[in-house]
């Protein structure tokens, strides 16, 4: 059940994230919050450091935990 509620933790974030995104895009003419950008930037760097970190750690630097720290 775990596993479950992270996913969609992170499927929340991105939907917070985008909505921001979303809104920053959309909105004409008055000036924006600035609470919108800071929302909005925080939530695709929480995403980047998940998910290209992983990417990074697995593919690019073949971290072993099993390997000795020399």
């Amino acid at each position: 059940m775990g596993g479950v509620a992270r996913k969609l933790g992170w499927v929340a974030l991105a939907l917070v994230g985008a909505f921001c995104l979303g809104v920053v895009a959309l909105h004409r003419g008055e000036s924006i919050s600035a609470i919108w950008l800071v929302i909005a930037s925080v939530a695709v760097f929480m995403l980047g450091y998940r998910f290209y970190g992983r990417f990074i750690a697995e593919k690019a630097l073949q971290v072993d935990p099993s390997r000795a720290t020399p």
